[in-house]
C-alpha cells in the first residue's frame, strides 16, 4: 500500500494511491488533490488509501441527463403512461417547451436548484447599483450562503427601467450591503425570497408558479418589444444563444420590421449609395 505525491502539470499536487482490499486485490487511483500544500496532499492521500482499503472503489455514478434530454422520456413515461387526458399532456408539453427548457434545458437534472433562479437576486449589493447610469452589475450569486459566479459564469451589466431605479432609491437602506435583507440586516434565504415574490404576485392578482417566471417574463417582454436576440442573451446571462432564440417566436413582427429597415436611407455617406438610392432618399 502506498500514497505517492508528485507535482501536477497544471499546478498543485497529484496523489497516486495504491490500496489492497481484504481479498488481496490491489486497486490504484490517481487524482489531483483538492488542497494546495504538499503536506496536506500527503495526508489526504494516506486517508484516501485507508478509505479504499476498507470500502473499495465507489460504484461509478450514472450519467444524469439534462432537462432537455429527459423531457421526452418524462412525457412518454409519466404523462402518457398514466393515461392522462390529452389536454393534460399538451399542458405539460407547453410548460416544458415555453418555460422550463428555455431556462434549464442545458442543465443536468441534479444541477437544477433554487440557486439557478434566486441566487443572483439574493447576492445583489448596493455597490452593484449605478443610479447615474441606471445600471446594475450582476457579478455574484448566493447559494445557501456561499458566494459563486452568476449565471453564465461571468458578470454582466443590466440596465434599469425608470420605475426600477425609483423603487430602489425609495428602498435604499443602511442595514446591510445586500439590497434584499431582513429588517435586522441578515440575509434572506431563498425560501423567504420565493414567499415574498409569490405573496406580491397574489396581492397584485398576477398568476405565478415560481420565481423563475420573473426571468422568463423579462425575456418574453423584450422579445415581444422587438429586442434583438443578442441583446436579450446578454441581459439574461444566457451562455448559449439557442436558449435565447426560443423566445424569439414571441416577436412575430421582427422579420417585418427588419425588412422595413431597407426602406430608410443608408446611414453611410452619399458616396456609398447607388444613384437610385440617392434619388429615393431625396424623395
Amino acid at each position: 500500500m502506498s500514497a505517492k505525491i508528485r507535482k501536477y502539470r497544471r499546478g498543485g499536487w497529484e496523489v497516486d494511491v495504491t490500496a489492497r482490499l481484504p481479498d488481496g486485490t490491489e486497486i490504484r487511483e490517481r487524482r489531483k488533490a483538492r488542497v494546495s500544500s504538499k503536506s496536506a496532499a500527503q495526508r489526504w492521500g494516506e486517508e484516501r488509501e485507508r478509505h479504499l482499503s476498507l470500502h473499495g472503489r465507489p460504484e461509478p455514478k450514472k450519467e444524469v441527463p439534462t432537462l432537455a434530454q429527459f423531457a421526452p422520456r418524462f412525457l412518454e413515461g409519466h404523462a402518457r403512461a398514466n393515461q392522462q387526458k390529452p389536454s393534460g399532456v399538451v399542458a405539460k408539453e407547453s410548460i416544458l417547451r415555453v418555460h422550463l427548457i428555455p431556462l434549464f434545458g442545458d442543465k443536468r437534472l441534479d444541477e437544477i436548484t433554487t440557486e439557478q433562479v434566486l441566487g443572483e437576486m439574493i447576492g445583489l449589493e448596493w455597490r452593484d447599483v449605478d443610479f447615474a447610469k441606471r445600471q446594475l452589475c450582476v457579478q455574484r450569486s448566493d447559494w445557501r450562503g456561499h458566494i459563486t459566479v452568476p449565471k453564465g459564469g461571468r458578470l454582466r451589466y443590466v440596465g434599469m427601467t425608470v420605475r426600477l431605479a425609483a423603487a430602489l432609491k425609495e428602498h435604499r437602506h443602511l442595514r446591510s450591503a445586500r439590497i434584499i435583507c431582513q429588517p435586522d440586516g441578515s440575509p434572506l434565504t431563498q425560501w423567504m425570497v420565493r414567499d415574498q415574490v409569490e405573496r406580491a404576485a397574489r396581492k397584485g392578482n398576477v398568476p405565478m408558479k415560481g420565481v423563475h417566471h420573473l426571468r422568463h417574463t423579462f425575456c418574453s417582454h423584450l422579445a415581444m418589444h422587438g429586442a434583438p436576440a443578442r441583446a436579450i442573451q446578454e441581459l439574461a446571462g444566457h451562455q448559449d444563444l439557442r436558449t435565447t432564440q426560443r423566445y424569439m417566436h414571441l416577436s412575430p413582427a421582427a422579420a417585418e420590421n427588419a425588412i422595413r429597415l431597407l426602406g430608410h436611407p443608408f446611414p453611410a455617406g452619399d458616396g456609398d449609395m447607388l444613384e437610385t438610392d440617392k434619388e429615393a432618399a431625396r424623395k
